[in-house]
């Protein structure tokens, strides 16, 4: 009863892969680079580009029960290369579906945005954000996986344990990291723009932009106060303090 986990190069994914080996659960890792598998980990390429990649977890043997999946994540419309691939897996008798869907635009670069220039820049003024670490979503995936019945409902919404605006992270760095960090607010057109810079079509950062732009209107707020929301454990400043020499 394995678990494929496709983004499994993600930061996300090697946490769930870790989560899930420690329990004794089997993984299956797919990924279109084949590079960071876990020592030990069954892997194969996976390519939501590439059709033709989509059945070979399945031709290795394994009974395959679960299957935690990243979609393409800069595709506007990303059921149309997901589809196929669910189809797929119903035939083989896949039991569950943990689906990671974004709320925003992120990057699982982490600190790399703040060791250049000691710079944050976005669209957000004041509004506060429920920054959510990877070993919280790990851990709740895992649990979808292994005890889905402890979860309030099918479709949690995650959020941190806190919700805090750009302006008290850049202090908290600040302070943590013993060098001044700011944050400028940039227009919603400049943006854009870097995102553009960094391949991303432009409906996906119309989307994007879009989210950011309602967080100052009070978007996680509300998410917070959601009753399907499930709240993480790691504060902004404990998970600093966890990856500080990333900063360096």
């Amino acid at each position: 009863m394995a678990t494929l986990i496709l983004g499994g190069g993600s930061q996300i994914g090697l946490q769930l892969a870790k989560l899930l080996g420690e329990a004794g659960k089997p993984v299956i890792f797919g990924s279109r680079s084949g590079t960071r598998v876990p020592e030990g980990t069954l892997s194969v390429r996976f390519d939501w580009d590439d059709p033709a990649t989509f059945g070979a977890a399945f031709a290795l043997g394994q009974k395959i029960d679960y299957v935690y999946l990243l979609g393409p994540s800069h595709d506007h419309d990303p059921l149309l290369k997901v589809k196929p691939f669910i189809d797929l897996a119903v035939r083989k008798e896949v039991k569950r579906f943990i689906v990671l869907s974004e709320g925003g635009g992120h990057t699982e670069k982490g600190p790399d945005s703040k060791k250049a220039n000691n710079l944050i820049k976005n669209i957000v003024e004041k509004g506060p954000v429920g920054f959510i670490a990877v070993q919280d979503i790990a851990e709740i995936a895992f649990k979808a996986i292994t005890d889905v019945e402890s979860l309030p409902n099918k479709e949690p919404i995650l959020v941190g344990p806190e919700l805090v605006s750009y302006q008290e992270v850049a202090a908290i760095l600040t302070e943590v990291l013993g060098r001044e960090i700011t944050y400028k607010v940039i227009s919603v057109e400049e943006k854009a723009k870097r995102y553009e810079q960094l391949g991303l079509p432009k409906e996906f950062v119309a989307d994007i932009t879009q989210i950011e732009e309602s967080l100052d209107d009070g978007f996680d707020v509300k998410l917070a106060a959601d009753p399907r929301t499930i709240r993480g454990k790691l504060g902004i400043r404990q998970w600093i303090e966890q990856n500080k020499a990333a900063f360096v």
